[in-house]
């Protein structure tokens, strides 16, 4: 039996017809919205390295990663430290003791000092009036915090360890130092300026 050759109307059918189905199946599978995809179906692999842009992600998800822990009520802490210094400075004058620069962010910070007076000879008249003050400044961005103590008494040494704390944001990169003055010479020591990252600053009066 000998077979026919198909006409040429049926071949071209034949062909409309592959290509209307091919048509259909790219549709079917051509993904028009976030609805046609199920949780948990895109995984890390299916998304091509370095491809994700910070215009790709809500503003929320920018500040924890900026936090650098994923959480925003707090971030990494930073601690700059001086276990010794500056030594021997001289009286009346105001001299840095420390410095730490932090980059810009909002920030909870506090700071420590010890310092520790020269010994003047006390009066043997009237030896309680042989008395030093020591003051230190935490600056941070122009944003103050100040203490004092006693660090000297009828000629005998008393350090005294000085502790201050404010919260600051700043914009852009911002240098944070301790500086220190007493009316007699005086050397520091266990020195710390801690920087918190917080999520955001506010200064309320209190009663």
């Amino acid at each position: 039996m000998k077979l026919r050759a198909p006409s040429p109307a049926l071949v071209i059918a034949f062909i409309a017809l592959l290509v209307a189905l091919s048509a259909t199946a790219y549709a079917a599978t051509r993904v028009t919205s976030t609805g046609q995809i199920k949780n948990g179906i895109i995984t890390s692999s299916d998304i091509k390295n370095k491809t994700i842009k910070t215009s790709d992600l809500a503003k929320s998800t920018l500040r924890r990663i900026d936090l650098g822990d994923g959480n925003t009520s707090g971030g990494a802490a930073t601690e700059g430290v001086r276990k010794v210094g500056p030594l021997s400075q001289p009286a009346n004058q105001i001299i840095t003791v420390a410095t730490l620069t932090i980059p810009s962010g909002a920030y909870a910070i506090s700071a420590k000092t010890t310092l520790a007076g020269s010994v003047t000879p006390p009066n043997l008249f009237n030896p309680g009036a042989v008395v030093a003050t020591g003051f230190c400044k935490l600056d941070a961005g122009g944003d103050e915090d100040q203490a004092d103590t006693t660090i000297v008494v009828s000629g005998r040494q008393t350090p005294g360890t000085m502790y201050m704390q404010t919260v600051r944001t700043v914009g852009g990169s911002a240098a944070i130092t301790i500086k220190c003055a007493s009316s007699v010479p005086w050397s520091a020591a266990n020195t710390s300026i801690v920087a918190q990252r917080v999520g955001s600053t506010a200064k309320k009066g209190i009663g």
